[in-house]
C-alpha cells in the first residue's frame, strides 16, 4: 500500500500538477508521502531511501491533455454503429482512437482494430465501429483519443453505455474548488427511456436533487458547502429513468485544493555575522500560502518556544531559505521548527509536514570585544580569558565542542583525561563576524591575545603521574593537513591546569607529547655532488628535503634557510606541499638570486616537527668563478687484491673537484712510457664533487681490450674544457695485485 500510494504521489506531480522536470517531481512526492508516513517504518523506506539517479533538471514534456471527443450517441445498443471525431488542430498529423473497457483494459483486436488515421482539416475521424455483443447487457466503454504532429502530442477521453444512462462531461464548478469554495456539480446524462430524476450523493451520505439545466446537462440543485484543505470528495448518481427504474453510477470524486508548506533541511550557520536557523521552506500545495510564523522550539518535555519570525507568501511549487535569528544560547540543544503551527494562519492538506527537528547542537555563545570576560566550555574542560578592546565593538563569540577529529600521521601524541573524566576533546573558539579579525587565518588584531585554560584531570593517578614529566601541551588543529600543531605549554601542576595564550581563533586541544625525536635534513645542489666544503654554481638550485614521522610544522614555525648571516625570505622558498601530508617536504631555493661572490659560504637550515621539536643543519661551500680542476686523486692508491669491500678487488675509483661547470669532461690513463691503454668519456662536468664511476663496482684496471694491466706504475690525466679553455691535471697511481 505504501509503495501504491508513493506512485500516485508521483503520478500525481507529473500528470496533474506537470511539475516540469524529474527532480521536482521526485521531491513533490516525497513530500507528499512524507505527509502521510511521516517517520514509520514505511515512511523511513520509501522517503529517506528514495534517490534520483541522473540529472533533476531533465524536463517532462508531457502530452497536451483534455481534448474534446464528440460521439454521434452516448447511449447506444448493441448493433449500434458508433462515429467518433475529435478536433484535434492543425499541428495534429495522425492519430486513433481506441476503446477501453469498464477496468481501463483496451478491447482485443479481434473486437476493434484501432487504425492509425490521417487528420483531415484539423479533424481526426473514425465511423465504422459497430457495437458488439457480450456477455453482459449493460455494460459501458471508455474512448481515448492519441494524435501527434512534429512538434506535440495529445490526448483525450470520453465514454458511453450499453443498456443503461451515461454519464459524461463530469465537471465541478469552480473546477479547482478551493476551502472557500461551495461546490456544484455537473454532468450530461444521456437514456434511451428518458430520466425521470437524478440525485446527487457525497460523502455515502448527503443527498442533493440535480436539475435539467439545458439539454441532457444537470446541475446540483445545491452546493456542496466548503471543505477542508486536501479533502478528497466522493460523490456519485442515483438515476430514474422514465419507467421508474432506477441505478446508481460509478464513483467520481474531486480533491479540495490549497497551500500545503513543507519544511525541511535544518542547518545551525551564520548571516550577516549572526547565529541562525537555516531552513528550506516550499509550498507543495495547489495555491499560493498566505503569511503565516515560523517557530523555534527547545524540544524537551515540555517544549521551551525560543524565537518567531513572519514567512512571506509562497507561490504553489515556490521554494525558498528561511534564516531564523537566534538568541544568545548556551547549552544542550535539540531545536525544532514548525510553520504554520496547528494550521493557526490558514488550512493545509497537511500540517504533518509543517515541522522539522535538528540533531543535536551543544551551543556556547557568548558577547566579546570591548569588555572584559571569561567564559568556559559547557563542561568547564576549557576556560578562556577575554581581554578588554580584544576588537573595536562587541560580537558574538563560541566556544563549541567538536567531534573527535581524525588525525593523519601523528603517532606520539597521546590523549590526556580531562576534568569532566573524558579524554582529550577539541574546542573550536572563534567569532561569527570574521571581519574583524586581522587576517583570514583568524588572528586577533593588534596582536591581542586570549587565554586557553585547560584542566585535566586532578584524581586520575597515571594522569597525576604523566603530568610529572611536563609533556602535557596545548595543540592546534591544521584540517588541510589532519594535524596537531603544538603551540606551547605553561603547566600548573598545582590546579592541574596547561595555560597558553594565544593570539588566533581555531580548534585546541591537550596532548600528552611523546615525540622526542628532531626532524632530520638532506641538503644537495640539483645535478651535482655535494658535500660541506665543496665548490658549487653560484646560480644552482638548493634541493632539501625535510623529513619527520610526525610532520613538520609550516604553520606555528617557519623553515628557515641563512645564507651568510642573511635570513631567505620563505615566499621565495619553493614548498612542496600535499594536503594531509608533512611527513616529507621538499624545499628548493635558487642560489642565483643572492648573486654570491667568489669565495667560501656559510649555510644554515632549520625547521620543527608539529610536536616542537626543532633541528638544524650547517654547512659551508665555496663559490669560484675561476675554471679549475682540484683534488684529483684515485682510491685505493695502489690498487691491490687486499680491499675490504670483496666485490672492489682489484679495481679502484677517480675523484675530482671541479670549481665551475665544464663543457667537457674526459680521462686517459698512460704507462710510464706514455702508451695509452685507456680512456673514458662524458664524465661529470657539473661544478663540485664527482666521483667516477658512479656505481658499487670501480674501474677494474683492464685496457681498451679487456686485458688486465700489469702490476706497476700508470699515470691519468683528466681533461676539462669550457668554452676556449681546456684544463688538464695529472696524477700517478700504482696497481700491485
Amino acid at each position: 500500500s505504501g509503495d501504491e500510494l508513493f506512485s500516485n504521489h508521483m503520478a500525481d506531480g507529473i500528470y496533474e500538477k506537470q511539475l516540469g522536470s524529474i527532480g521536482d517531481v521526485i521531491r513533490y512526492t516525497k513530500a507528499k508521502f512524507y505527509s502521510s508516513y511521516l517517520t514509520g517504518i514505511v515512511g523511513i523506506a520509501l522517503t529517506h531511501g528514495c534517490a534520483l539517479l541522473g540529472d533533476p533538471m531533465i524536463p517532462i514534456i508531457l502530452p497536451q491533455p483534455d481534448t474534446s471527443i464528440h460521439l454521434n450517441e452516448y447511449n447506444l445498443s448493441v448493433g449500434d454503429t458508433l462515429q467518433i471525431h475529435a478536433e484535434v488542430g492543425p499541428d495534429i498529423e495522425r492519430g486513433k482512437f481506441i476503446i477501453y473497457d469498464e477496468n481501463d483494459v483496451q478491447l482485443p483486436l479481434d473486437e476493434y482494430y484501432p487504425l492509425e488515421l490521417p487528420v483531415i482539416n484539423g479533424t481526426l475521424w473514425s465511423t465504422d465501429f459497430q457495437i458488439s455483443p457480450t456477455s453482459e447487457p449493460i455494460f459501458s466503454r471508455s474512448v481515448k483519443v492519441f494524435a501527434y504532429g512534429d512538434e506535440m502530442e495529445i490526448t483525450g477521453m470520453t465514454g458511453f453505455t450499453v443498456g443503461k444512462t451515461a454519464v459524461i462531461n463530469v465537471e465541478t464548478i469552480p473546477e479547482i474548488p478551493t476551502e472557500n469554495d461551495s461546490v456544484y456539480i455537473t454532468a450530461d446524462f444521456f437514456d434511451e427511456q428518458g430520466i425521470e430524476s437524478i440525485i446527487c450523493i457525497y460523502t455515502n451520505l448527503y443527498q442533493i436533487p440535480m436539475v435539467n439545466n439545458e439539454l441532457q446537462n444537470y446541475i446540483t440543485e445545491t452546493p456542496i458547502s466548503p471543505q477542508n484543505p486536501g479533502s478528497r470528495i466522493d460523490f456519485q448518481f442515483l438515476i430514474v429513468d422514465a419507467e421508474g427504474d432506477s441505478v446508481y453510477t460509478e464513483e467520481f470524486f474531486y480533491d479540495v485544493v490549497g497551500p500545503d508548506l513543507f519544511l525541511q533541511q535544518f542547518e545551525l550557520t551564520e548571516i550577516n555575522h549572526e547565529p541562525v536557523i537555516k531552513q528550506h521552506l516550499s509550498n507543495i500545495g495547489a495555491l499560493t500560502s498566505p503569511v503565516t510564523t515560523l517557530r523555534l522550539y527547545r524540544s524537551d518535555v515540555i517544549p521551551e518556544f525560543i524565537t518567531e519570525i513572519d514567512i512571506a507568501p509562497l507561490q504553489s511549487q515556490e521554494w525558498r531559505w528561511e534564516y531564523i535569528p537566534l538568541p544568545l544560547l548556551r547549552g544542550e540543544y535539540l531545536f525544532y521548527a514548525v510553520v504554520n503551527q496547528y494550521g493557526s494562519s490558514f488550512g493545509e492538506h497537511s500540517t504533518i509536514n509543517n515541522q522539522v527537528y535538528s540533531e543535536t547542537y551543544n551551543i556556547n555563545m557568548f558577547l566579546v570585544g570591548l569588555e572584559y570576560t571569561v567564559n568556559s566550555s559547557l563542561e568547564d574542560n576549557l576556560v578562556c580569558y577575554f581581554p578588554a578592546g580584544l576588537f573595536p565593538e562587541e560580537t558574538i563569540a563560541f566556544i563549541n565542542q567538536k567531534e573527535q577529529l581524525q588525525v593523519y600521521n601523528q603517532p606520539d601524541i597521546e590523549m590526556i583525561l580531562m576534568a569532566d573524566t573524558t579524554y582529550s576533546k577539541p574546542y573550536e573558539i572563534g567569532i561569527y563576524n570574521q571581519d574583524l579579525y586581522a587576517d583570514s587565518l583568524g588572528h586577533f588584531p593588534d596582536g591581542e591575545r586570549i587565554t586557553l585554560e585547560f584542566n585535566y584531570s586532578a584524581h586520575d593517578s597515571l594522569t597525576q603521574d604523566l603530568e610529572a614529566e611536563g609533556k602535557f601541551f596545548i595543540y592546534r588543529w591544521e584540517p588541510d593537513y589532519q594535524k596537531w600543531i603544538l603551540q606551547g605549554s605553561n603547566m600548573n601542576i598545582d590546579d592541574d591546569k596547561i595555560i597558553y595564550l594565544s593570539d588566533r581563533a581555531g580548534i585546541y586541544s591537550i596532548f600528552y607529547n611523546l615525540d622526542e625525536i628532531p626532524p632530520s635534513i638532506e641538503l644537495n645542489i640539483e645535478d651535482q655532488e655535494f658535500t660541506n666544503g665543496s665548490y658549487i654554481s653560484k646560480n644552482g638550485v638548493l634541493s632539501i628535503l625535510l623529513s619527520d614521522a610526525n610532520g613538520i610544522d609550516v604553520f606555528s614555525n617557519s623553515i628557515y634557510l641563512e645564507i651568510d648571516g642573511y635570513i631567505i625570505d620563505q615566499e621565495d622558498l619553493i614548498l612542496t606541499l600535499r594536503n594531509g601530508n608533512l611527513i616529507n617536504i621538499p624545499v628548493k631555493y635558487e642560489l642565483g638570486q643572492l648573486n654570491l661572490e667568489d669565495g667560501e659560504h656559510h649555510l644554515s637550515i632549520s625547521c620543527t616537527d608539529v610536536n616542537g621539536n626543532f633541528s638544524s643543519k650547517d654547512v659551508d661551500f665555496m663559490v669560484s668563478t675561476d675554471f679549475d680542476i682540484i683534488r684529483l686523486s684515485n682510491y685505493p692508491n695502489p690498487v691491490t687484491s687486499h680491499t675490504i669491500d670483496p666485490n672492489n678487488i682489484g679495481r679502484t675509483r677517480f675523484i675530482y673537484l671541479l670549481t665551475d661547470d665544464a663543457d667537457e669532461v674526459y680521462l686517459k690513463v698512460y704507462t710510464v712510457n706514455g702508451r695509452l691503454v685507456k680512456t673514458f668519456k662524458n664524465l661529470s662536468s657539473s661544478v663540485g664533487y664527482h666521483e667516477f664511476p658512479r656505481s658499487i663496482l670501480g674501474w677494474n684496471c683492464r685496457d681498451e681490450n679487456g686485458i688486465s694491466l700489469a702490476n706497476g706504475v700508470y699515470f691519468y690525466r683528466l681533461i676539462a674544457k669550457k668554452g676556449n679553455k681546456k684544463i688538464e691535471k695529472t696524477q700517478k697511481m700504482a696497481i700491485l695485485n
